[in-house]
C-alpha cells in the first residue's frame, strides 16, 4: 500500500492525539477526544475543518457562471465575492457525482474546491468524470 500523504496540519493532529484513518490517500483525523465531547465543543465553541487535502478547481471568463450554474445544484449567482457555498455535481442521469464548496472572488472567476477522491480522478482523466450536460 502506497505510504499516506498528511497535510501540513498533521502536526497538530499528532500533538493533540487525534486518531487518524485513510481518506482519499490522506491521513485524516476522525476523532480526537469523544465524539460527544467534540459535538459539545463545535456547538458551543468553534470547530476547524482542514480542507488542504482537497482540490480546486477555478472556473473563469465571461461564462464562469453560466458553467457553475450548470454544473451544481445551488444558485451561484447569489454570491457576493468572498463568500461560498457548499453544492452538488451530479451526473447527468442522476445520483450525486461529489461535493463543492463554490467561492465567488471575483465578476468572472469561481473556485470549486472538491474532495480527495474526485480530485484524483479528475486529474486521472478517469471514466467516471461526467460528460458535458
Amino acid at each position: 500500500m502506497a505510504e499516506l500523504k498528511r497535510t501540513p496540519l498533521y502536526p497538530v493532529y499528532a500533538k493533540y492525539g487525534a486518531k487518524t484513518i485513510p481518506f482519499g490517500g490522506w491521513e485524516m483525523p476522525v476523532q480526537f477526544t469523544s465524539i460527544l465531547e467534540e459535538h459539545q465543543v463545535v456547538r458551543s465553541r468553534a470547530g476547524l475543518f482542514d480542507v488542504s487535502h482537497m482540490g480546486e478547481i477555478e472556473i473563469g471568463g465571461p461564462d464562469a457562471l453560466a458553467l457553475v450554474q450548470k454544473l451544481t445544484t445551488n444558485d451561484a449567482s447569489i454570491l457576493a465575492v468572498g463568500q461560498a457555498q457548499y453544492s452538488l455535481m451530479c451526473y447527468p442521469t442522476a445520483g450525486r457525482w461529489t461535493t463543492f464548496s463554490s467561492t465567488a472572488s471575483g465578476r468572472i472567476a469561481i473556485c470549486l474546491s472538491s474532495t480527495p477522491p474526485t480530485r484524483t480522478r479528475m486529474s486521472s482523466g478517469s471514466r467516471s468524470t461526467p460528460r458535458a450536460m
